[in-house]
């Protein structure tokens, strides 16, 4: 841009949340969003941190809720090396959860990858937040507003896509 001497250029708003890393971790099946964490501002997720405030969580939050407590609950995780890690492994071979295997490289097959995430997104388009907190209540908020029949739906093209890989040799899902 050409300015003349002694103008000032003109202001541009910034965004301070853009310039932030937001990660967050949601647990969700075909009825509900089980758990939504918001990993805090310079922490790094670790084994550590996904045990004690991920999982430890997503437990309570399902014997809470849960009238009867089922003998397992699997959980589909993808090959996040937290997800891997010998921690994790043994929290949940303690615990009431079973684990789904994911093939390795296959973010195709991952629903909150395939699905939510751009869901989420598609419903902040727009969407100016001041502060990280308050990017966090607008995702709360589109989380617990999540029509159960929307997740069901996911659910059953999640199953439509890992049959689909399996009939392919494992090749990556194509809608082609």
């Amino acid at each position: 841009m050409w300015l003349q001497r002694g103008t000032e250029p003109p202001t541009k708003p910034t965004l301070k949340v853009g310039a932030l890393k937001v990660m967050v971790t949601i647990f969700w099946n075909p009825e509900r969003i089980w758990l939504v964490d918001e990993l805090p501002q310079r922490k790094t997720m670790n084994s550590q941190y996904f045990t004690d405030n991920v999982l430890d969580l997503l437990q309570v939050e399902m014997d809470k809720d849960c009238e009867e407590q089922p003998e397992s609950v699997v959980l589909h995780m993808d090959n996040a090396r937290v997800h891997r890690s010998k921690k994790v492994r043994e929290w949940l071979d303690g615990s009431l959860f079973a684990e789904c295997s994911h093939p390795p490289y296959s973010p195709d097959l991952a629903p909150s990858d395939f699905f939510l995430f751009s869901y989420i997104k598609h419903l902040l388009k727009g969407f100016v937040a001041a502060t990280p907190d308050e990017l966090m209540q607008r995702i709360y908020k589109i989380c617990q507003e999540i029509d159960p029949r929307v997740l069901r739906s996911s659910w059953e093209h999640w199953h439509v896509r890992c049959a689909w890989v399996i009939e392919n040799g494992g090749e990556y899902y194509s809608t082609k």
